[in-house]
């Protein structure tokens, strides 16, 4: 993900058809500032102006849900997201 202008930039992952509440951070996560007052999930302090890729682990952070939405937020600009990829370890 990047930005030319944005302040930060969030992504919200919902579980059951429900996105995460305000007042905890679970299944989203932002980088650069945050200045939604949502609690998130810091993945950057500097807001990415060139290509930058994050890897998260999800159920590491989040425990076992289905995945059944996904929420972009950018503060204060424009964001730009090349791919989104779910991967899955094999036991």
């Amino acid at each position: 993900m990047k930005t030319v202008d944005a302040k930060g930039m969030m992504i919200e992952l919902a579980a059951d058809g429900n996105f995460p509440p305000n007042d905890q951070a679970i299944r989203t996560y932002y980088a650069g500032m945050n200045s939604t007052g949502w609690k998130s999930n810091a993945l950057a302090r500097e807001i990415p102006t060139q290509w930058r890729r994050f890897t998260i682990d999800l159920w590491q952070g989040n425990g076992d849900f289905t995945l059944s939405g996904i929420a972009f937020t950018t503060m204060g600009g424009k964001g730009r997201y090349d791919r989104i990829e779910l991967l899955r370890n094999k036991p």
